[in-house]
């Protein structure tokens, strides 16, 4: 009988030893997977943080070009695009850059005086 209970207390003490390694083993793997995630949450925030300024920035260089558009597409003509690659480029419509191009090219030939 004695023989029996010894068994029996062996068998559980193994079981409790397994169960708490198991415990502790996801414990420290769940203790690990929290400071991963902090990490991310971390990168996240600044990557936000950098997100936010380039947006500024393009908001702010938008502007920027918004007057120097006429530069941009006599720049473009210049080296040799099509109206429609120079719109691709600016974001614009193919009537617009013809437009301000047909524009500027006209204030140009105004100002040029005629040699003979």
């Amino acid at each position: 009988m004695n023989t029996l209970f010894e068994y029996i207390a062996t068998i559980l003490a193994i079981g409790l030893i397994i169960s708490l390694v198991a415990y502790f083993r996801k414990r420290s793997e769940n203790i690990r997977l929290k400071q991963d995630l902090a990490l991310m949450e971390r990168e996240i925030r600044i990557l936000k943080r950098k997100l936010q300024a380039i947006s500024e920035n393009i908001s702010l260089n938008n502007s920027v070009f918004e007057g120097n558009l006429d530069l941009q597409i006599l720049e473009l003509y210049t080296k040799g695009y099509s109206y429609g690659m120079i719109a691709k480029q600016l974001g614009i419509s193919k009537s617009t850059v013809y437009r301000r191009l047909k524009k500027i090219l006209e204030q140009k030939r105004e100002k040029v005086p005629i040699s003979i």
